[in-house]
């Protein structure tokens, strides 16, 4: 990465203007007398401009008129984005003359404007965010037909080798239509809805029939799409046809029935008759933050709801919904994530008045070690009895599933081979595993460890969803669980297929699960955060104070190529709210600041106590369940 190449741009979207050294050095080809090319390299780092002699060098001792020369970056760039901020703070005129010398021309209704409306106008029709961006895209990403021959293996859950697998992995247009639709968009008046997606392989045409293949069912939903569109910004052009590679929006009736089951599910349309669902983007493994909103008046309910359904159709990344309380939950990946969502919710009500909680974390339940005793679990007619084992998964094992480096969604050769290999699985063990969890892609495993049981195969659709359930909300605190293997070791059913339904077994894995999670010494999860920070040397007493105040592990330091102190360190969620906002505030703005989430780890203080206060705060009995509530005895 390096911003003379133009891999990197400098940008503030909210005022819609972006900037790459290349481009911003075209403006001055003309003035150096040499190629932009060249010039974008003088723009960066240790280079000095002496006006007076017209010559670069790399001391920055140099003087002119008393004064030291400015780096190129700060001088040429820098200055000029800042004169045209301080303009908008003195008058409109002046802003206006600095446009016109930089060869920018407003249009009569852009120069009506003022003040950040004008600043807006004039930074973008200066440097488009769009054209920097476009270009930047169009320059280093792969194309599609690249990408998708080295990603196919991750694209699709069926045989690589059918005609679905074949078209995504050449990206062939000629083939069956293979398009994965990630989102809904409503249309401005709300009256319709826009499903956004990629087209894998195929051609998507109007009036085709298709199917849609979705978690619930392989071939349930059948129709025609009857509007083909590519979105360009806020608007939807009509087109007859889009080929593989593209991104296309598509209508249809059908498609708006099957969505409202699960308006966050994304779901793949295809015209193959034999072809499997492409597998679903998922974020289950990174920490998470969440506030609940509710409205002063409760007549405006109505357009909380709405707010809230538009919030989880128009950003994929957010997850905003209503839990089992009724309360509605915003949940996102970091505090400046579910900052800006909520803003865009009170933006999108129009002043309707919220009260916003306290930012919570999710946090994740797991074990530390086998379950002391195999559970046995009966069923609520008593009929079925089963048995279940619990034991953890290696932490690098549960980092490889929740990456994607193993494939979770097909019982493939590669994954027997990789767990046999690298983890020492035997083959056996990594033949039967049914089910990833959650949503079929997560860290947490199912394995069938029965010998010769009858039923067991009618019996896996409800097991495995038993499975799913228990590993979203786990015995603790209803947190999900993470990095658990569960093997179901015998299963004793009644031959009267009456007896064996879904209603009776699907309870009975959850009350198993629980119970052989709980012989297991269960532990708590939090998040554990890494925390870069750019800061003059003066600053780094500051910096250190506030790490230390929220338990910071300093596990970096160094200078960068500009001459600043990089700091890198580790701080726990609980400590994490506020960071970013505190050290800004003592060292002030110019410090560079990034936080991301970076792993798991025990929680550490009093667990039992923790444990007690989100189960309070979640409205459940303070007592921790014990492992005798879930377990039966013949």
């Amino acid at each position: 990465m390096h911003p003379a190449i133009e891999n990197v741009a400098f940008c503030s979207l909210a005022h819609s203007w972006a900037i790459s050294l290349p481009a911003f050095a075209a403006r001055y080809r003309e003035k150096f007398g040499i190629s932009s090319e060249n010039l974008a390299g003088h723009l960066w780092g240790e280079n000095y401009f002496d006006p007076e002699t017209r010559v670069w060098d790399q001391e920055g001792g140099s003087e002119y008129n008393g004064n030291s020369s400015e780096q190129s970056f700060n001088a040429f760039i820098l200055d000029s984005i800042f004169k045209i901020y301080d303009a908008v703070k003195s008058s409109t005129q002046e802003i206006q003359d600095i446009i016109t010398t930089l060869g920018v021309t407003l249009d009569d209704t852009e120069q009506q404007l003022s003040g950040e409306r004008l600043l807006q106008a004039a930074m973008h029709k200066l440097f488009p965010a769009c054209d920097t961006i476009l270009k930047m895209v169009c320059t280093y990403l792969p194309s599609p037909v690249a990408a998708q021959e080295y990603r196919a293996d991750w694209l699709y859950q069926g045989p690589l080798d059918d005609e679905a697998g074949v078209g995504i992995r050449t990206c062939d247009s000629n083939a069956p239509l293979m398009l994965y639709i990630t989102r809904p968009i409503p249309t401005a008046d709300g009256k319709d809805v826009y499903f956004l997606g990629r087209v894998l392989s195929g051609t998507v045409t109007d009036g085709e029939g298709v199917r849609i293949l979705d978690s619930d069912s392989r071939s349930r939903h059948v129709g025609r799409i009857i509007r083909t569109s590519l979105v360009s910004g806020s608007t939807a052009l009509t087109a007859q046809s889009v080929s593989a590679g593209n991104i296309v929006a598509i209508q249809g009736d059908f498609l708006t029935k099957s969505i409202y089951r699960n308006e966050n599910a994304a779901f793949t349309v295809t015209t193959s008759e034999m072809a499997t669902r492409c597998r679903d983007m998922t974020f289950m493994d990174m920490a998470a933050l969440y506030v609940t909103v509710r409205v002063e008046d409760e007549a405006d309910t109505p357009s909380l709801a709405q707010g809230i359904r538009a919030l989880s159709w128009s950003n994929p990344y957010v997850n905003a919904f209503i839990d089992d309380l009724g309360q509605y939950v915003i949940q996102g990946f970091g505090e400046l994530q579910v900052q800006k969502t909520v803003d865009e919710l009170r933006s999108c009500l129009n002043g309707v008045p919220l009260q916003i909680s306290e930012p919570l974390f999710r946090y994740r339940e797991g074990i530390k070690s086998p379950s002391d005793k195999i559970c046995m679990a009966k069923s609520p007619n008593k009929k079925i009895r089963l048995y279940v084992r619990a034991s953890p998964l290696p932490e690098q094992l549960t980092k490889e599933i929740s990456s994607g480096e193993i494939p979770t969604t097909r019982n493939s050769y590669r994954r027997r081979t990789y767990l046999a290999t690298h983890h020492a699985w035997p083959i056996r063990d990594a033949s039967k595993i049914w089910s990833f969890a959650p949503l079929g892609t997560g860290p947490n495993i199912l394995i069938d460890s029965t010998v010769a049981v009858q039923y067991v195969s009618e019996a896996r659709d409800s097991l495995t969803s038993g499975f799913q359930w228990s590993v979203l909300e786990g015995p603790l605190c209803e947190e999900p669980l993470r990095g658990v293997r569960i093997d179901v070791m015998d299963l004793v059913m009644m031959t009267d297929a009456i007896h064996r339904g879904g209603g009776q077994v699907i309870p009975t894995m959850r009350r198993a699960v629980y119970g052989s999670i709980l012989r297991a010494r269960p532990v708590l999860f939090e998040g554990v955060y890494a925390v870069e920070m750019h800061v003059s040397g003066d600053c780094i007493h500051a910096v250190r104070g506030i790490l230390d105040d929220r338990s910071g592990v300093v596990v970096k330091e160094g200078l960068s190529q500009v001459g600043l102190h990089v700091i890198e360190a580790h701080v726990r969620s609980g400590q994490v709210l506020g960071l970013q906002q505190a050290i800004l505030s003592a060292v002030g703005a110019s410090t560079y600041v990034c936080v991301w989430f970076n792993r798991w780890e025990e929680y550490e203080g009093d667990q039992e106590a923790f444990v007690r206060s989100i189960r309070e705060r979640k409205g459940l009995s303070e007592t921790i369940p014990s492992w005798e509530t879930f377990y039966d005895s013949i």
